[in-house]
Order: structure tokens, then sequence, then C-alpha cells
């Protein structure tokens, strides 16, 4: 390196090393303690450096050295980070429209985060994985859980990354399964909406399947079901919907739901029915009674009733506590399951999960010319696969024990935030009946005037639904809530004068 033949020294003494030990060097005079002023951000590897060449223990060859490593660290990380400028970076970075650098601030982020959105800001290295890999248009098509069919070649990659995921999440969620690879389907999606609609859509192919019209479909779920259900039911034509009203913990009634299937399978035992539960309900995070409902259909209704569980906020929570029973697929009424990932499973959007028990998804299989040699068996077709790429990273960095020390922290978090409005601010909000198994609380406000009320839901980006005429707030609890709780509280009291 020219640094050791050119750099000037600020040896001490005559220049001898004997010399420079006994007198110490000049750091003024010392060409490589000069430039490392300017590129060792260390500050303690600095100070490090210049005190002990001042006492002679560290020699001029030492400081060349140290400076020769920075340098070397510096033109590396340069060559790596040019060598990933692309012309498309260089189109945008010389447009003439530079109102494509206004930056983007997540809601996530903000000073005062919105405290109703369930989703949370990603990782560094996820947005590392995306950025090598975008441009690669990693085509993901078919499930690849149903290694008896053959989809798209040169994107096996992907294709097993996804497959080990829906293992080890369908793992979570059938934890009495021997042979999960035997026992059950499924594919990342867009989100909930896909998964419910796929949900819906499989169970109505295999009613028809077993010989029943499409008039003898039924619906049942709850006011605080998912909009994707209504959605499902009209892309479908399955005009018999029931709507379910809700207990006094934001489940669906039991008593109502039963007296609702005696009714509809009493008045023509043709009759079927599709019950949509919630395991975690997006909007309220309660958890209906699945458990309950399943050993009644086997009691009663075997075979007339089928349940899709909707778990796309409690799905990566509720499997994760390990006291918990099981509400999934130990359950045998229970067919098709949705879970989002990118709300508690830590990946970023967009992350659903559509899950079914095996090979259910022969009954929505689509032939066409243009898929060659195999058939479709998902909703949306061709999707991205940095998705499967994203959750091969996590399950291997994190995994099950990482998982459960998230859903630890959100827990934990939950009964500090609920703590601290009793304390504070139990004049002003009423607490609904909530799951202590979930990240999730409800309240109403009280003794506040409709302006004030306003300010506080503009201030804190509050969502609210309403049931029986009463506006209710939703708040569920992650990473960006948690660190914000006294922010909550203060900007509460300071608009309830």
């Amino acid at each position: 390196m020219k640094i050791n033949k050119y750099s000037f020294s600020g040896g001490g003494g005559d220049g001898t090393l004997e010399q420079h030990k006994k007198f110490g060097g000049n750091v003024e005079k010392d060409i490589p303690c000069q430039y490392l002023k300017f590129f060792e951000l260390d500050d303690n590897k600095l100070n490090d450096i210049l005190t002990r060449f001042s006492k002679g223990e560290l020699s001029c060859g030492d400081t060349k050295n140290a400076l020769i490593e920075k340098l070397t660290e510096l033109v590396i990380g340069h060559q790596k980070k040019r060598a990933e400028i692309t012309d498309d970076i260089l189109n945008l970075f010389y447009a003439k429209d530079k109102s494509v650098y206004k930056k983007i601030v997540s809601p996530y982020e903000k000073d005062i985060p919105s405290f109703s959105y369930p989703g949370m800001i990603t990782t560094k290295r996820n947005v590392d994985i995306v950025n090598q890999n975008l441009i690669k248009q990693l085509n993901n098509l078919g499930t690849h859980t149903r290694t008896d069919k053959k989809y798209l070649e040169g994107f096996e990659e992907t294709q097993n990354a996804e497959r080990e995921y829906i293992y080890w999440i369908g793992r979570q969620l059938y934890k009495t399964s021997t042979d999960i690879k035997n026992d059950i389907d499924g594919y990342l999606c867009s989100g909930s909406d896909e998964s419910n609609i796929m949900g819906l859509w499989i169970l109505r192919n295999m009613i028809k399947d077993k010989g029943e019209s499409l008039e003898n479909i039924n619906v049942i779920y709850s006011k605080l079901s998912n909009s994707s259900v209504i959605k499902a039911c009209n892309i479908l034509n399955i005009d018999n919907k029931h709507c379910i009203n809700i207990d006094k913990k934001q489940r669906i009634d039991y008593d109502e739901v039963v007296k609702k299937c005696e009714e509809i399978i009493g008045n023509n035992e043709k009759n079927k029915i599709i019950l949509f539960l919630s395991l975690g309900s997006s909007l309220s995070g309660s958890i209906d009674k699945i458990i309950k409902l399943n050993k009644f259909i086997n009691e009663k209704f075997k075979d007339k009733i089928f349940i899709h569980i909707d778990a796309s906020f409690g799905g990566f929570i509720i499997p994760f506590i390990e006291s918990e029973k099981k509400y999934c697929f130990e359950n045998e009424n229970v067919y098709t399951i949705g879970l989002d990932a990118h709300k508690t499973g830590q990946l970023p959007y967009p992350a659903g999960i559509f899950l079914c028990r095996k090979n259910l998804q022969k009954y929505i299989e689509t032939s066409s010319e243009e898929l060659y040699d195999f058939c479709d068996d998902t909703l949306i077709g061709s999707r991205s696969g940095i998705p499967s790429l994203l959750s091969k990273w996590y399950v291997s960095n994190y995994g099950e024990n990482g998982q459960k020390d998230f859903v630890d922290f959100l827990i934990k978090g939950t009964v500090s935030f609920i703590q601290a409005i009793n304390k504070d601010l139990s004049d002003f909000i009423e607490l609904k009946p909530h799951s202590k198994k979930m990240n999730y609380f409800t309240f109403v406000f009280k003794n506040l005037s409709k302006e004030n009320v306003e300010k506080i839901e503009n201030k804190l980006m509050l969502k609210s639904y309403s049931i029986n005429g009463e506006k209710i707030y939703k708040i569920p609890v992650m990473p960006h809530t948690i660190k914000n709780v006294k922010k909550f509280v203060k900007i509460i009291k300071e608009n309830s004068k």
C-alpha cells in the first residue's frame, strides 16, 4: 500500500522504535492519525489509537495499518454499493421530477403513530432481501405442498421456501398432526380477503361435489366477521347468508348459531352450512367458541356443517401460547383457515396465508392451455416469490421460539397498556370485555364532548366500528403502540378539558 511508503510518520525522538517508545509519538504530525480523525467514526476506538500512539505504545506502523484497515473497509463498502446501482436507479436520480424523492412516512413510525392499525415496521434484513430479489421477477404460481403436481420450472428455490414455511405454520395450527406433509396444503397469498374467499370457494365446491345444489348452501357469520365473507358470497353466488349477533365478549353468539343451524337444516335435510368463525377478529380481537361449536356439530350435524376460520389476526398469536387449547385443525369440522403474517407474523405486506386439509384444493383446480401441463389451484394465480424467501429467512432466524418471544412481548405490552388506562384514563375510557389471550382490546369514550372525541380520533388515528348504535374503538397492541402508551394517555388527558 502507498500509505506505508509515503505517509509521514510522527514518531517521537530520533525516529527509531526505541526513541518512539521512550518519548511517544506526535499525533498532530502523524499523517495516519490525522486521516483516522476523519474516517474512524468510533470515538472510543479513535481515542484509544491516538492515546496509545502518543504514549509510544503503538508504533508508526501500527497507525498506518489501522488507517489501511479502515480505508479498505470503506472502499469495499463503496464498491459493493456502486455495484448495486442499476440504470433504473440512475434514471430516477437524474429525473427532472424530483417529487419522487418525497419522503413517505409510515403511520407506524410517526411521532404519534396510529393506534388502530395492526401492522408494524419491518426489519432492515427484509428490505435487503426484497432489494436483492425484486428485479429477478420470481414467479410463484401454484400450491407447492401438493407435491404430486407439477409447477413452473426454474423457480424451485421460492417454491421450496414457501413449502417449508407452510409446513412450519401448519405444525403450529395442527399440533396433534404426526405427518403434517400429508395433512395440510396451503400457499402464501395477498391477505385475508383472498384466503377467506379461497376457504368459502373450496367448501362451496366440495358441497356441490357431493350432489347438493347452490340453493342448499348457507353461510353463517357474525356482525364482526371480516367483510370478505360478503365479498365471497357475492362472487360465489351464495344468496343464503345469515348474520348472527355477538355476545358480551364480542364473539358470535353461540346460542343464536345453534338455533339458526337447527332452523336451516330442520327446514330441509339437504341444506348444508359453511360456518365462518374468527380466531382473533380483526375488528375486536375476539375469539369465537370454535371448540364448543365443533362439539355441537359432531353431536347433531356431522357432515352438514363445515367450518372456515378467519385467523388473520390471532393465527400468529394463539398457537404460540404454550398453554393454549387447540383451536384449529384439531377440530375435525375445521376444513380451511386464513392467516395474515403481515399483521403479527412479522413479515411485510403482502403475506397472507391460506391453509386447508390435504387435497381439498382439488375442488377448485382450473385447467388452461396457458398453464401448459398443470392446473392452477389458487385464486390469484401468479404471485411474487419474494414473500416466500422472506418467510424462509424468518423461520431460519427466529422460528417457533422467536415467535413465542414476540407474542409474549405483545401480551405483556397489552397488560401494561390496559393498566395505564385503568390508572390514568378511567374517567374517560370504558374498556369492553376482551380476551386475555390476545394483544387486542376495545373501548368506548365517556364524559367527553363530541368535539374532544374528534380531536383525539384525529391525533391518534383511531378507527372504530358501530354495534347497536355504540361507537367502539379498537387497539391492536403492536410494537409501535407499546412504546407510545404515554403519548396515548397524554393526548386524551389534554383533550378532556
